[in-house]
């Protein structure tokens, strides 16, 4: 029965394992494929930002980085490759879930064939143990080897190194031969980087090869330095590109030869377009620098320039970690090398054009200071300024190219070198200066002032000079003493010798040894220093303003000196002051040095004095040279108001000279005390101004100022008044005044002042070039343009400008009112000196009548006639009236007053003062042109009552009969009628009768004038 049983096994469980189709396997492949496409998508573009050791929460913050060094732009990628890479894995889980099933199944029997492997692998490695046990066993043998098998490995390392040093040291030198000085530094650092490594420099063969290299390391450095400093500084002729001659035109050695063809092209030129073109090559590398610098990426050199090769040289530096002590030279070097971009632009000006620098000497003593157009001049500082002014340009712009090179290789996390431009900068701005003084500023007008301001104090007198030295060195030196002597020469060539820049005069005595004997030798201009040189030099300047504009780094435009900034600091602070010392330098030369009395005849013929010509001719000059016809600049203008004003203050003084107190001898004339009084002066302006209600007045003033004058002969005396060669003077002064006044109110036009770019900073810096010319452009003038313009020029004028200069035409106006006042008040003093002679000189109770004119009145007489001819032929013939309105009213009052110095009067001594009197009235018409109101019918009514009766005088003046003599001057006319009768009775002996008529003739007088009282009261 025991074969029924069932018969025990081990019973394994069989595998069930489905086939997959072709499709199910092309679909598992293609899902595996594109997984695998996804994966290496990863490992290729974002191999830099996703690899094994990345953080996530860094990996996060850089997705939420939005500035250009973030991975924000890269995040909605990110977002897309995540989605993709999670949908090609689920394919692939797809794909592969019935595979997976069956790998389960499967799982046991690869169990027991993993537990049979780790079965074979333990034998194998008790094997392996036991195997290695044997081998570590020490031999002595082994180590010998071993070591000698370093050495030699060694050795041979070393001989490696050593030939590729000196293969490197032959790459360096050739490298540096051709000019591949990137090549020569990868070299000179792999070949240090071997000797280091090895210690090749320790073996004595290998010493000279280390010279070499320090030597070639040295070379490198020097020659990197001299390439960046011959593109900055233009020195070879290859840098001077078109581009930095900023003009074609200017290649051209004839362009601007004359001056009309440069002021064309001054004109013309938009240097704003200009300077953008010389500075376009600067803008494009310094963008392309900046995408460099922000994506952290390679410079890439396409098209090699000079700000690629500079860039290279500095990244070459660096390499060579000698970038701090390049910068250090480079900015010590900076001030000689701009000097030195003077210094050989004005040699090779010198070498261009000799012969016209030897026409230049003929100018140097030119009294104009370059104020008329020279071409000769205007050709050399012309060519001199652009070629230094677009060097200094390609130089600071060089230095831009450094500065932003530096802060490229010098990464801001790191770094530790900064490039100075700023002292760079100021350093060009201070040497153009400098040169712009040089230039500008003329040593004899602003080092010395000899033409000291005339004043009216010395304008009669002789200048003595009363400095004195306090204290001379030379003076401790005897002539006669030898030894004292050999000191002095010793000390003249020690001080020759330590001060290089002092020179002796070689004619100096051996006595004066001392710095006041020496001078200081300036460098010599290529053309006299004159502040007109500004003209030719202002364009080419003004190009450089706006050319280096937007070259200053923006993180230093708020504490560094801008170009707009430091041009409008020297034309306000060094410039304006120049040309204010030369303007008054030119005016007191050319004006005031000659003598003030000098006179020249005008093309009519007019005498006028000639400084008013000079002054004429240089005021128009001035005006055309500073363009004040065309811009208002207000500080110019100012100035030529100022010369205006200064020019009057000048004739003010001459007339102080003549007339005033200043002269010691005229302010004892009579005339010169009526002059300064000012009350006589007002009465007097207002008859100018016709109003001729105030003639009576003005006598009054005058003659209440002399109440004595009529007391006695020798009052007056005839040098009270002017002298005939002084009022040809005066006469001569009045003329220049009146021309004056005809042509300079007429020049001025008014503008409405738009001159505000001084007024703020801010405006200051925005100020553009077309702005900075108007400003500031100067025209060249000549003396024909002097002919042909100086009808049409005129004075643009504005504000507090316009009103001064209005104040000056006003001033030499009222002067030339103050000369007519004056011969007017001369006019009068000559007529109160004749009079009172002739009422002092004459006996007026004759016994006879006398026909005969007086002779002080035919004095008088005829000095009228003279001045009324020399007035009527030099004035204007209302100013020539001017003199002489009011003479009879003067006349009437001199001779009714003038009458009490009349002791006795007779019948014939009246006929003969109407005589006089009657002349004198014909003289006063003639002088006013036959103008009615210009009579003596006052005096000559007074002089006839001294032959009427009492009754009828009274009944006359009853009626008022009598050309208005007022009752004092009747109560006169009475004295005189009965002065005679008086005199008569007063000599007789007394007795009862005589007695009786004396005492009658006086009670006749008091009846007279007591009628004359009640006549006057009702």
């Amino acid at each position: 029965m025991d074969h029924l049983q069932p018969v025990t096994r081990n019973r394994q469980r069989a595998l069930s394992i489905r086939s997959t189709t072709e499709a199910e396997k092309e679909a598992m492949e293609n899902s595996v494929a594109k997984l695998q496409a996804d994966i290496a998508l990863l490992g290729t573009e974002w191999n830099r930002i996703i690899n094994k050791d990345t953080n996530p929460l860094e990996l996060a913050l850089r997705f939420l980085d939005e500035t250009s060094v973030g991975l924000h732009h890269r995040f909605d990628e990110f977002i897309e490759l995540k989605s993709r890479f999670a949908k090609d894995l689920q394919e692939v889980a797809n794909d592969h879930y019935q595979a997976f099933n069956d790998s389960i199944a499967s799982f046991s029997k690869t169990v027991y064939c993993i537990t049979d492997a780790q079965d074979t692998l333990a034998d194998i490695k008790n094997g392996v143990n036991n195997s290695l046990q044997k081998l570590s066993i020490n031999d002595e043998t082994l180590n010998d080897l071993n070591e000698d098998f370093m050495k030699q490995s060694r050795m041979i390392s070393t001989l490696s190194a050593m030939e590729e040093v000196i293969k490197l040291n032959q790459k360096v030198e050739q490298s540096l031969l051709n000019s591949d000085f990137t090549q020569a530094q990868e070299a000179l650092n792999l070949g240090f980087t071997l000797a280091k490594e090895h210690d090749l420099w320790q073996l004595d063969v290998l010493k000279p090869v280390k010279e070499q290299f320090i030597s070639h390391e040295h070379s490198l450095f020097e020659l990197l330095l001299e390439g960046i400093t011959e593109i900055v500084y233009s020195k070879q002729a290859s840098h001077k590109t078109d581009d930095q001659n900023m003009f074609a035109k200017t290649n051209n050695e004839d362009t601007f030869g004359s001056l009309e063809n440069y002021l064309h092209h001054v004109i013309h030129e938009d240097i704003s377009e200009e300077s953008y073109r010389k500075n376009q090559l600067l803008l494009d590398f310094l963008k392309k620098l900046g995408q460099v610098y922000s994506e952290d990426d390679e410079f890439a050199v396409t098209e090699e320039t000079d700000y690629d090769k500079m860039y290279t040289y500095m990244k070459t530096l660096n390499a060579m970690n000698k970038l701090s002590l390049a910068i250090d030279l480079l900015q010590k070097r900076s001030k000689n090398e701009i000097k030195n971009i003077i210094t050989k632009s004005v040699e090779d000006m010198r070498l261009k054009h000799p012969s016209l620098l030897k026409m230049t000497v003929s100018l140097q003593n030119s009294s104009t200071l370059g104020l008329s157009g020279q071409d000769i001049l205007c050709v050399l500082i012309r060519r001199l300024f652009w070629e230094i002014f677009i060097k200094f340009l390609t130089a600071i712009q060089g230095h831009r190219v450094l500065y932003e090179t530096t802060k490229a290789l010098q990464p801001p996390a790191t770094s530790n070198v900064s490039y100075p431009f700023v002292e760079i900068w100021e350093t060009c701005l201070r040497t153009i200066k400098d040169l712009i003084a040089m230039y500008t500023k003329d040593i004899s007008i602003t080092k010395d002032r000899r033409h000291k301001h005339r004043t009216s104090s010395n304008l009669l007198q002789a200048k003595t000079s009363t400095e004195t030295q306090l204290f001379s060195l030379q003076n401790n030196i005897s002539k006669d003493n030898s030894s004292q002597l050999g000191h002095a020469n010793e000390l003249k060539a020690m001080l020759t010798d330590m001060f290089p820049g002092f020179a002796l005069s070689t004619n100096v005595d051996l006595e004066n040894i001392y710095l006041a004997e020496e001078r200081f030798e300036d460098e010599d201009t290529l053309v006299p220093p004159t502040v007109f040189n500004m003209r030719m030099i202002l364009e080419s300047l003004l190009v450089f303003v706006q050319g280096s504009k937007d070259l200053l780094p923006p993180s230093l435009e708020d504490t560094t000196t801008s170009s707009t900034a430091f041009f409008l600091n020297v034309m306000e602070v060094e410039f304006l002051p120049q040309l204010n010392q030369t303007m008054n330098f030119l005016y007191e030369s050319q004006v005031e040095s000659n003598s003030p009395f000098a006179v020249e005849t005008l093309f009519n013929g007019t005498p006028i004095f000639k400084s008013a010509i000079d002054f004429k001719m240089l005021y128009f000059k001035l005006l055309q040279t500073t363009n004040a016809g065309n811009f208002y600049r207000r500080n110019v203008a100012h100035m030529l108001v100022s010369i205006a004003d200064k020019f009057y203050s000048y004739y003010y003084s001459i007339y102080q000279s003549i007339c005033g107190t200043q002269n010691t001898v005229v302010s004892k004339k009579l005339v010169s005390s009526w002059l300064t009084d000012k009350a006589s002066g007002d009465i007097t302006s207002k008859i100018f101004a016709n109003d001729d209600e105030f003639i009576d007045a003005e006598t009054l003033r005058l003659l209440n100022q002399c109440p004595r004058v009529f007391q006695e002969r020798r009052s007056l005396e005839k040098t009270d008044h002017f002298s005939d060669s002084t009022i040809d003077t005066l006469v001569y002064f009045a003329t220049t005044l009146e021309w004056i006044s005809s042509w300079l109110p007429g020049i001025k036009k008014e503008v409405k002042d738009t001159d505000n770019v001084s007024e703020s900073s801010d405006k200051r810096k925005q100020a553009n070039n077309a702005e900075l010319r108007s400003m500031w452009s100067f025209f060249e003038v000549s003396e024909a343009d002097l002919t042909d313009k100086g009808g049409t020029t005129r004075f643009l004028l504005a504000a507090d400008n316009l009103e001064e200069f209005e104040a000056v035409t006003q001033k030499f106006t009222n002067l030339h009112y103050l000369l007519l006042q004056s011969v007017r008040y001369d006019v009068r003093v000559r007529c109160l000196y004749y009079i009172n002679c002739m009422l002092h000189s004459s006996r007026w109770n004759p016994e006879v009548t006398s026909i005969e004119l007086d002779e002080n009145i035919s004095s008088l007489v005829s000095d009228l006639s003279f001045l009324e001819n020399k007035l009527r032929t030099s004035f204007a013939e209302d100013h020539s009236l001017l003199v002489f309105i009011g003479i009879s009213n003067f006349m009437n009052h001199a001779l009714i007053s003038g009458s009490k110095s009349i002791s006795v009067l007779n019948v014939h001594g009246a006929k003969k003062l109407l005589r006089n009197v009657n002349a004198l009235q014909q003289a006063c018409k003639s002088a006013t042109d036959g103008n009615d109101t210009e009579d003596l019918s006052k005096s000559i009514t007074f002089f006839s009552i001294c032959s009427m009766d009492e009754d009828s005088v009274l009944e006359s003046f009853q009626k008022h009969e009598l050309n208005g003599l007022s009752p004092d001057d009747l109560k006169s006319a009475f004295r005189l009628v009965f002065s005679e009768e008086l005199q008569r009775q007063m000599k007789r002996k007394s007795s009862t009768n005589q007695r009786a008529i004396s005492m009658s003739a006086s009670k006749r007088l008091e009846d007279a004038i007591k009628k004359i009282d009640q006549m006057a009261s009702s």
